[in-house]
């Protein structure tokens, strides 16, 4: 076959062969805004051929792997590990250190660790402590690493308090302890620090009543147009797209990041997210919109697997200070995209009957079905599954058209 310019699916490194009449090529590798990748064929002495993923930094070849050894995937991911470590000086070859999947797993990490557990005698303390507050009466162990936060540590460290004010100082040492033990270990940026037991449990502290205010921010329709045109100038990284596809079917980060391709009806036009992916255990069905079906182009480009945007949950997060400042909102989270579907679609209704969404029609393309919190989630739940679902396909659908005409 035809070598192609450039290999963007695991199917044409497969079928890539040596012409006969050479007996070297190099075929560059797509891997996002990242160059340098390439798939090299060279025939042996023998007559045959062999095939391996090389990354060429400064006129230097790093080898990969052999092509019967590597996905395109698992190729360019290796790459993108390469190019971090020639970033921050290290040695190009260094492995990267698997990050736990949550607290748990981080925990039992830094306690095996001889250079970070704390002495022998105060080992068994932690386990126990840990096993109990984070475990036998919370589900904070479960917690996953990218949600590893400063307000989550203090809501813990309350409620423990509660009980015990000196059990809480051990569970504060142990997180600031975990939190270093992530930052030097994985080289992940997580909360600054935590408050004293003075400050976090004083009656007067403004910083601690303002910690337990509910959360309020969300864009403006002006500020979503601006998020919105700067997630658009790159097609090429996934982080963008899978934030786009936030702002088109106003999911949890999770059911987006975690989006599979198979979870995709084409014909039906529907994206089919099942329950055992949602929060509240209730499937959704996503119409496939007009934009949805570019990001869904745009990220076949970019990712060969099984995953449809093959990013990590935290990946957008990291694009968070460009988006803050692309919009204009510096204290923009992922959650506040959202808060501004629901926000500003109810708001045009209110405002201007037929414009937007109701109140119901709000909470419903949020799937906070199961939950008894709203209005809206207390009569939706007496429905049965099948025409509850459909509501909240037709919720989703209306948000989309009411956001065409926004942006």
């Amino acid at each position: 076959m035809k070598a192609p310019k450039k290999i963007t699916k695991q199917a044409q490194v497969d079928a890539l062969t040596l012409p006969a009449d050479k007996n070297m090529m190099r075929v560059a590798v797509f891997n996002g805004g990242l160059t340098g990748l390439s798939l090299v064929l060279r025939r042996t002495s023998s007559g045959g051929v062999t095939g391996s993923f090389i990354t060429r930094k400064e006129g230097k070849d790093i080898s990969i792997g052999p092509r019967s050894s590597w996905t395109l995937a698992e190729a360019q991911e290796r790459h993108r590990e390469i190019m971090s470590n020639i970033k921050r000086g290290a040695d190009p070859r260094t492995e990267a250190i698997a990050v736990p999947h949550d607290l748990n797993a981080l925990f039992r990490a830094y306690i095996d660790n001889p250079a970070f557990a704390p002495a022998d005698s105060t080992v068994k303390t932690y386990v126990s402590t840990w096993e109990k507050h984070c475990n036998r009466l919370s589900s904070y162990g479960e917690t996953r690493i990218e949600n590893f936060t400063r307000e989550g540590a203090h809501n813990l460290i309350r409620t423990v308090a509660g009980r015990s004010v000196n059990v809480a100082k051990k569970i504060r040492d142990i997180l600031l302890a975990m939190r270093h033990y992530l930052e030097s270990q994985y080289d992940m940026q997580t909360f600054e620090t935590l408050m004293t037991l003075q400050k976090l449990l004083g009656k007067n502290n403004a910083a601690l009543e303002r910690s337990l205010q509910p959360r309020k921010n969300y864009l403006s329709k002006d500020q979503l147009r601006a998020l919105w045109a700067y997630l658009c100038e790159d097609d090429a990284r996934p982080a963008h797209l899978a934030a786009r596809m936030l702002i088109c079917a106003p999911l949890r980060k999770g059911e987006v990041v975690g989006a599979r391709w198979d979870e995709v009806d084409t014909a039906a036009g529907l994206w089919r997210i099942p329950g055992s992916r949602t929060k509240t255990g209730f499937p959704i069905n996503v119409p496939i919109s007009r934009e949805m079906k570019k990001i869904f182009l745009l990220a076949s480009l970019c990712n060969d697997g099984e995953f449809i945007f093959g990013i990590s949950s935290s990946a957008i997060n990291h694009r968070l200070p460009d988006m803050r400042k692309a919009c204009g909102n510096a204290e923009l989270t992922v959650q506040d995209l959202r808060r501004t579907a629901a926000q500003l679609s109810a708001a045009d209704e209110l405002n201007n009957p037929g414009t937007g969404l109701t109140f119901i029609e709000a909470d419903l393309i949020l799937n906070h079905v199961k939950g008894a919190k709203s209005e809206a989630s207390a009569v939706a739940s007496t429905y049965q599954p099948e025409t509850l679902q459909k509501m909240v396909t037709d919720a989703i659908r209306k948000y989309q058209k009411w956001l065409a005409k926004v942006l």
